[in-house]
């Protein structure tokens, strides 16, 4: 018998594959789209530069190197958004939309794992990657460094995600409302954007053990900049583990909540 994890992963990429054929159907449209998810991205790059224009920097860290932390930051966000469309899963929710579901030979998980309205958040990834390649350019890097950067940057985007899928079951179960979950979302995308320093001791313990966006922007981009240990590599990649497993168990206890619309 197949494997459950990968029958939900072929799951998942013959979703996207289907989706993304039937949206580039309509180039223009597709066309648009992309720009627009493209120029939405430049406030945070011109809020950077604003910042170096008016002081010396932030915590230490240079002007690209905040350009490739920014991008980091804008491509894991993008990436929880692209796959975790919250108003729509919370509308599932209310509405007893999960029953069809339910029978399926699939993980829920692979479910909520949704495209839906995505191809802003598609265009904001490809938007951060090129700054971010002109950045490290400019910066250097080498390949440990750089192996480093996209095993926490993985690592720490699948985090993000499963947390924000427990996050959506649980105040699914407390508030029926996705809006505080998209709040903090936006909370947490703004914030991510700065390194870690900035907040002090309780907002580096608020940004990893509670809110884990330290783990999908902050790690992965001090890897690349060779700052970081052995020893803190293996530790937030083992965090980032536990956190993921913490919340997938979480999220799956959570679905006894459910309230099926044939009552």
């Amino acid at each position: 018998m197949e494997n459950r994890l990968v029958r939900d992963i072929r799951f998942y990429l013959l979703s996207q594959y289907y989706w993304w054929r039937g949206f580039l159907v309509y180039r223009e449209q597709a066309a648009m789209w992309l720009i627009y998810s493209l120029i939405n991205i430049t406030y945070s790059y011109i809020t950077v530069a604003v910042i170096y224009t008016v002081s010396s920097g932030i915590a230490g860290w240079s002007y690209y190197q905040m350009l490739f932390l920014v991008s980091t930051a804008t491509i894991v966000m993008n990436a929880l958004y692209y796959n975790v469309n919250i108003g729509w899963l919370m509308d599932l929710l209310r509405r007893g939309g999960m029953d069809p579901y339910l029978i399926r030979p699939y993980g829920r998980i692979s479910v909520f794992l949704s495209s839906q309205e995505g191809i802003g958040s598609a265009g904001g990834i490809v938007g951060a990657f090129v700054v971010l390649l002109y950045a490290a350019s400019v910066i250097g890097a080498n390949p440990v460094g750089l192996l480093a950067y996209l095993v926490l940057l993985v690592a720490g985007a699948i985090t993000l995600v499963l947390f924000t899928l427990m996050l959506v079951m649980l105040f699914y179960h407390l508030l029926r409302s996705a809006q505080f979950v998209q709040k903090l979302l936006n909370f947490v995308g703004q914030a991510s954007q700065y390194p870690l320093a900035v907040y002090g001791f309780v907002g580096q313990l608020l940004f990893t053990l509670v809110l884990p966006v330290g783990f999908a922007s902050y790690y992965p981009a001090k890897a690349f900049l060779s700052s970081i240990s052995l020893a803190g590599f293996l530790e937030a990649l083992l965090i980032s583990f536990a956190i993921s497993a913490i919340s997938y168990l979480a999220f799956n206890r959570l679905q006894v909540y459910y309230l099926s619309g044939g009552g």
